[in-house]
């Protein structure tokens, strides 16, 4: 693999990219957390805790945008506007949404009843 590539990959992994946290069920009843990021469609990884599936969906966020990026595909940008400021401060929002997403219909048909938005995290710098 490239090493310029890799490196590319690695800067545009660490955009502010938004974090939606949800809860769902398996299908035998145990309790997985989801992580993903709504602006890269099908981005996302699972974990028992918060802090395991968001630390998983940074691996999977490198991965997605490498793939993008050897297959000359564009990488969508972060949906959260940028502000120049002395430090980086996650804030936490609760969000509706009057239309759906790709992915959360296609979550509704896969389970419609056990998924559970926990919180929607946007970086602003």
């Amino acid at each position: 693999m490239n090493r310029n590539l890799q490196d590319r990959a690695e800067i545009a992994a660490a955009w502010p990219y938004t974090v939606r946290i949800s809860k769902d069920e398996t299908t035998d009843g145990q309790t997985v957390i989801l992580a993903s990021h709504p602006e890269l469609v099908g981005c996302m990884a699972q974990g028992t805790t918060i802090e395991e599936a968001t630390e998983n969906l940074k691996e999977v966020t490198l991965e997605y945008i490498l793939s993008l990026m050897e297959d000359k595909l564009p990488i969508p940008l972060p949906s959260a506007r940028l502000t120049k400021t002395a430090q980086a401060q996650p804030t936490i929002r609760n969000t509706v949404s009057g239309g759906k997403s790709f992915l959360d219909a296609l979550s509704e048909v896969a389970q419609p009843r056990t998924r559970q938005e926990i919180s929607v995290v946007e970086l602003v710098r």
